[in-house]
């Protein structure tokens, strides 16, 4: 027994669900079994047609209007192509687990940037800072600044593992002077931070750029994909995933085909899909006991929320409340959205779920041990030749003032500021390109 306000709003949910199914049945069944149904991709491309011959705003607002109500009685979640050939907001679509993906890129991006900018210019500071307390010889401390500056710009046009041996040096640099250890640490975090962005910017990257992962997005957020996408799977999981496409799609499927596939498959996963799918086409035919046992033979061998869904549908539609509460009880647990009077097609994404992976970047954290290990080493070895005054020319660096004569705060606040403009900058760049 349900107790609270959302238990109580809930189960009201439920009974109108229930009551609106009970209504809806008939007209549902109906529509889903009429023959003359254009499949919802056919009926899209006439609308693209259509608009490439120029036809008047009042005809096309009817059609895809009757094409949105199609969608109602299809397993169809969302048809972007709609927005998107019109240039118009006709539906609502959701960001798609893709573009969400893109969206981190940019962020991870901007970061990445707005490290570098840091770690160029404490490794620029510790450079010279070192240079000037190691070398009495002016020649020597202009050599040695020399030197490292071709080692930073190499670092930063060739990356990798080169970058962070580099920078990795420099941020050493700094922990050989009690004074300066705030400031190798905050380079030492901010490289790590860096790595850690590179890492997961790859990891992003790799994953979206693989046409497999963008049909699993695809049938995850609108349940059907175009051929090209649906092409990118092999063997069994292409029959099954052009089916169930097609079926979601309103083309007429016999079940025959899907008890074919039945038999072949040797995963249980696969047969759970397909007898969904088969309980989908009893339903729609009204033979709702039959639809139940099939429903319940995918559940058996594989749980899915569709699955769920479409015996809660079924048990209502047999006014059969307790029977349809327990599995509205399940999908609550799941917040799966209660807005369909028809049952949902399910496809190869349901059994098979891909995230991006990351791989741990060995060289690259192998190298910036190195480059502080060495730092220190090398720091441990020389002795200070000499104790300069700061060389004016390099007075003029934004900030090495500061790092030079210790004042933390100012500084960091110097970092803090550059970091906001670097982020503005970045994402500048960013909305443009979008």
């Amino acid at each position: 027994m349900r107790i609270g306000a959302r238990g109580k709003r809930f189960d009201k949910k439920f009974l109108g669900i229930i009551t609106a199914i009970i209504f809806m049945f008939p007209i549902v069944a109906n529509a889903a079994t009429n023959s003359s149904n254009t499949p919802i991709d056919t009926y899209l491309q006439m609308i693209e047609k259509d608009i490439s011959r120029g036809a008047n705003e009042t005809k096309l607002h009817s059609e895809i209007k009757s094409l949105l109500k199609i969608k109602q009685t299809s397993s169809v979640f969302y048809i972007p192509e709609i927005n998107y050939i019109t240039g118009k907001k006709f539906e609502n679509v959701p960001l798609s687990g893709a573009q969400k993906i893109r969206q981190k890129i940019i962020d991870i991006d901007i970061f990445i940037s707005a490290s570098t900018v840091i770690i160029v210019m404490l490794g620029v500071f510790s450079l010279i800072y070192s240079s000037d307390r190691y070398f009495s010889s002016e020649i020597n401390r202009n050599l040695s600044i020399l030197i490292g500056t071709i080692l930073i710009i190499a670092a930063l046009i060739f990356q990798g593992p080169l970058f962070y041996l580099i920078f990795g040096i420099m941020a050493g640099l700094g922990f050989k002077f009690k004074k300066k250890f705030p400031f190798a640490t905050i380079m030492t975090i901010f490289l790590i931070a860096h790595l850690t962005g590179i890492t997961v910017e790859k990891g992003y990257f790799h994953y979206i750029s693989s046409q497999k992962n963008l049909l699993y997005e695809k049938l995850e957020r609108d349940n059907y994909a175009p051929p090209f996408l649906i092409k990118k799977v092999k063997g069994i999981y292409l029959k099954v995933a052009s089916l169930a496409n097609n079926q979601a799609l309103l083309h007429p499927i016999k079940e025959s085909e899907l008890t074919d596939l039945i038999e072949t498959a040797n995963n249980n996963k696969l047969k759970a899909v397909l007898y969904n799918n088969l309980g989908c086409i009893a339903f729609n035919e009204g033979k709702l006991k039959e639809a139940v046992a099939l429903f319940k033979k995918a559940e058996n061998l594989y749980p899915m929320t569709k699955t769920y869904y479409n015996l809660f549908i079924t048990y209502s539609s047999l006014l059969e409340p307790q029977k349809a509460k327990i599995y509205s009880e399940k999908l609550e647990k799941t917040n799966f959205s209660f807005n369909r009077t028809v049952p949902i097609v399910a496809n190869i994404n349901d059994i098979k779920i891909t995230r991006p992976t990351f791989e741990i970047p060995i060289y690259e954290i192998l190298a910036l041990v190195a480059g502080i290990v060495t730092a220190i080493v090398i720091t441990r070895i020389l002795r200070f030749s000499s104790i300069i005054s700061i060389n004016p020319f390099f007075s003029y660096l934004p900030g090495y003032r500061l790092y030079y004569s210790n004042r933390y705060s100012a500084l960091l606040l110097l970092i803090g500021v550059l970091i906001l403009i670097e982020i503005f900058i970045g994402s500048m760049l960013c909305s443009m390109n979008l």
